[in-house]
């Protein structure tokens, strides 16, 4: 458990340096004239993320025999506020600087666009080092990856991940199947759309 808690701290602890080793530039990265869409993806992909990835994570966890940590329902405001800045906002910040700011643009200008994105996104999942979730954190981390390929700006990245984190924290109360539904509804809109 403590070396659990120890590869959480570490990418917290290296996001400070991250955030001032800025601007995290790469010739490999795309540099859209208009962000509006990418902010829309910001927000859009976390959901369906989440979505799609919930009744997967089930499936993952009863064929391996594994339980989720569950995380005590929060009962007061105050509560409710700690728990946005310290579980997502803060991390947000601190893991995106590191990840997609500092180790992807390292690993685009010296080595090639599929080792960084692979290794990019096998780092950030398995520093969170929880096998029970591990399909939902290589999907959120490769899109969280693909949106900073797409998007060129950190801060695309760092509104997705908080995104991901409010509703892993608000889709913890859902039943899986509810979550399914939802799923399924977001993709039609999606589709739609």
């Amino acid at each position: 458990m403590r070396i659990r808690k120890l590869m959480k701290t570490i990418p917290l602890l290296l996001g400070v340096p991250a955030l001032l080793l800025r601007p995290w530039t790469s010739p490999r990265l795309v540099q859209p004239e208009k962000q509006w869409p990418c902010l829309a993806l910001a927000i859009c992909a976390p959901l369906l993320t989440r979505a799609a990835m919930t009744p997967v994570d089930a499936a993952w966890q009863r064929a391996l025999g594994l339980t989720a940590e569950s995380m005590p329902v929060p009962q007061s405001a105050a509560m409710v506020a700690l728990y946005i800045l310290c579980l997502a906002i803060v991390p947000a910040v601190a893991e995106e600087a590191f990840f997609r700011g500092s180790l992807l643009t390292g690993l685009l200008d010296g080595s090639r666009r599929t080792t960084a994105v692979v290794l990019t996104t096998l780092f950030f999942a398995l520093m969170h080092g929880s096998l029970a979730s591990l399909p939902s954190l290589l999907a959120a981390s490769l899109m969280l990856t693909l949106l900073m390929l797409h998007s060129g700006q950190v801060w695309v990245p760092v509104t997705a991940h908080f995104f991901y984190n409010i509703c892993a924290l608000a889709w913890g109360q859902i039943p899986w199947w509810e979550s399914l539904i939802s799923g399924a509804l977001l993709i039609a809109l999606a589709v739609y759309i």
